[in-house]
């Protein structure tokens, strides 16, 4: 997906490349080949609540009452198991989601790489 800057900018949360950012690969004499999306399926040892409360609470909810923000945190993970919460019955695809008997919560980050060929010397 490419973005112009200003949709880049407004993404800011979230990595697009932009158009600008072709620009400097061609500007630097480099030829942009390639770029894609891979899913890199992640085990979460602390659980879920654990992995919202380090990289979500202080970006999304600051300034909320701690117990009104546990109840959002709550609903969070009540919505997410059906997708990232894995067992014998629902098996995820990481690492030691296989083992039998095993459970946990597993989050799907995914990587975004690109190749460009050096046109120079």
């Amino acid at each position: 997906m490419v973005l112009s800057d200003s949709q880049a900018i407004r993404n800011r949360k979230l990595l697009f490349i932009g158009q600008r950012s072709y620009q400097l690969l061609r500007e630097r004499g480099m030829t942009p080949l390639d770029t894609g999306l891979y899913p890199r399926p992640t085990p979460l040892p602390t659980g879920l609540q654990g992995w919202l409360k380090m990289f979500a609470r202080n970006t999304f909810l600051p300034g909320l009452d701690p117990g009104l923000c546990d109840e959002i945190l709550k609903e969070v993970e009540d919505v997410c198991r059906v997708d990232m919460y894995w067992n014998d019955g629902h098996p995820g695809m990481g690492e030691g989601a296989v083992k039998k008997g095993e459970e946990g919560w597993e989050l799907m980050y995914v990587r975004l790489r690109g190749v460009a060929r050096w046109d120079g010397d």
